[in-house]
C-alpha cells in the first residue's frame, strides 16, 4: 500500500507540473529540461551534460591527489628591514629576499618529489598528483576547488612555513586561522573606509571558515578515508596540541584523518642524508573527527606511506630518528653555498652537512657522499668560492 500511494502522489506531482507548463506558455514539454523548468524554475537536466557541475557524479570520478607548495614569493614585505635581515644572521635585506626564494624552491621541490613518486605508483593512486604553489589563502582554496572538480580529494600534502593559526604565503595574505586575528596586528595599509579585513581578503587572504563554507557547498570536496598531511612547523600545535589549530580545525570540517607536527620541522634532521622525510623536533600527531588527538611517538614521517591509496587509509610506523652526524651549520650559508647558480654536485658536498638537499634542489642530481667525507669537508663551507648568487 505505501508503494501505491507513492505512485499516486507522484502522478499527481507529474500532472500538476505540466499544467504548470501549460499556463506558462509551454503548453506540451518537448524534452526533459522544459518539464524540469516546471517543476522548479531554473532547474536543468544534466542527463549527458558535464558531470564536473552534477554532484551526484561524485561517487563516480577518481579520486584526486593535490600536493602543495606555499610561496612567500620575492614579493616585499613590511619586514623586509635590515633589522630583520640580521635577526637572521644575514648582511642585507637582498640576502633576506633571497633566502625567501630559496625557501620557496625547496618546498616546491620537495613537493615535486613527492609526486613524482606517486605517480611510479599509478595504479594505487589511480591519478597523478597535482602540484600547485599559492602564494595567497585565495589560490590555495582557489586549487581545492579546482581539484575538487576533477574528483574528490583523496590526499592533501602542504609544503611550506607554517603555525598552529597560519599557513604563510605573501605578507598576511595567507591561510589562517581567524583573518580577523591576522588584522589586529598587521602592519599593511588598508584603504579609506576599509577595515583592516576586508584589506586583507582583498589581497587574498582567508581562513578556516571560508574553507568550511566550500565544503558545505560542495565546492572542495574530500573522499571518505581522505588524508591531509601538514609538514610545517606546529600546525598541530607549538608546545600543546591546539584544539583550536589549524590541524584540528581541518579535521574537523574535511572529515579527513589529519598528520601535523607538534612542534617545529626541520630537515637537517637527515643530517648527511637526502630524505623524502619530514622531521619534527617534537613529535607528529594525528587527528581524526571526534576523535581525540593521537601523539603517534615518531619523529620521522614519509609522507607517502600515510597517504591513501585505492581507498585504504595506510598505517604509521615508527621509524627511528637519524640525528646529525655533525653540528648544524647556518642555513642560510648552506642554500646559498648549493643553491649558487654555478653549483656542481662535487662542490655541493663543501657545503655542509644540511645543504646536501639544497644540493640536490640546485643540481637535479644524487651526490653520493660518505660519513668520512662529512668529518673531513662537513664544515668547509666557503661560500665565496662558487660566487655570490645575491649580488
Amino acid at each position: 500500500m505505501p508503494h501505491r500511494l507513492y505512485v499516486l502522489a507522484l502522478l499527481a506531482v507529474l500532472g500538476g507540473a505540466t499544467q504548470h507548463a501549460a499556463a506558462a506558455d509551454n503548453p506540451e514539454p518537448t524534452n526533459f529540461d522544459s518539464f524540469l523548468q516546471a517543476l522548479w524554475p531554473g532547474a536543468k537536466a544534466c542527463f549527458g551534460c558535464n558531470v564536473d557541475a552534477d554532484s551526484t557524479s561524485l561517487g563516480r570520478m577518481a579520486p584526486v591527489s593535490v600536493v602543495v607548495a606555499d610561496q612567500k614569493t620575492a614579493a616585499a614585505r613590511i619586514s623586509d628591514t635590515l633589522e630583520n635581515a640580521r635577526k637572521h644572521r644575514l648582511r642585507s635585506v637582498g640576502q633576506l629576499i633571497q633566502f625567501r626564494v630559496l625557501e620557496d624552491a625547496n618546498f616546491a621541490r620537495r613537493a615535486e618529489i613527492l609526486a613524482h613518486r606517486m605517480a611510479q605508483r599509478i595504479d594505487e593512486f589511480e591519478n597523478p598528483a597535482e602540484t600547485v604553489r599559492p602564494a595567497t589563502g585565495a589560490a590555495f582554496l582557489d586549487a581545492l576547488v579546482s581539484a575538487s572538480r576533477q574528483g574528490p580529494i583523496r590526499n592533501l600534502v602542504i609544503y611550506g612555513h607554517a603555525g598552529s593559526a597560519s599557513l604563510y604565503m605573501e605578507e598576511d595574505r595567507g591561510f589562517y586561522r581567524s583573518v580577523s586575528e591576522v588584522a589586529e596586528s598587521t602592519q599593511l595599509p588598508s584603504e579609506e573606509g576599509v577595515s583592516k579585513e576586508e584589506q586583507l581578503r582583498k589581497l587574498g587572504a582567508r581562513d578556516l571558515h571560508d574553507l568550511q563554507m566550500l565544503v558545505r557547498s560542495g565546492d572542495i570536496r574530500f573522499a571518505p578515508n581522505a588524508v591531509i598531511v601538514f609538514t610545517g612547523c606546529a600546525a598541530a600545535g607549538e608546545k600543546d596540541i591546539d584544539p583550536s589549530g589549524i590541524a584540528a580545525r581541518f579535521a574537523e570540517i574535511t572529515n579527513a584523518t589529519v598528520i601535523a607536527s607538534l612542534g617545529v620541522t626541520d630537515q637537517s634532521i637527515a643530517g648527511w642524508r637526502l630524505s623524502s622525510d619530514e622531521y619534527s623536533r617534537g613529535t607528529w600527531v594525528r587527528f581524526v573527527k571526534d576523535s581525540k588527538p593521537e601523539k603517534l611517538g615518531s619523529r620521522v614521517l614519509d609522507p607517502l606511506s600515510v597517504l591513501s591509496s585505492a581507498g585504504r587509509l595506510a598505517p604509521l610506523v615508527y621509524r627511528p630518528i637519524h640525528w646529525e652526524v655533525l653540528p648544524p651549520i647556518e642555513s642560510f650559508r648552506q642554500y646559498w653555498c648549493a643553491a649558487a647558480s654555478n653549483v656542481t654536485p662535487s662542490r655541493a658536498l663543501d657545503c655542509g652537512a644540511g645543504s646536501y638537499g639544497a644540493g640536490h634542489i640546485a643540481t637535479d642530481k644524487i651526490v653520493p657522499r660518505s660519513i668520512e667525507g662529512l668529518r673531513t669537508r662537513g664544515n668547509a663551507l666557503e661560500p665565496q668560492r662558487f660566487g655570490n648568487p645575491l649580488s
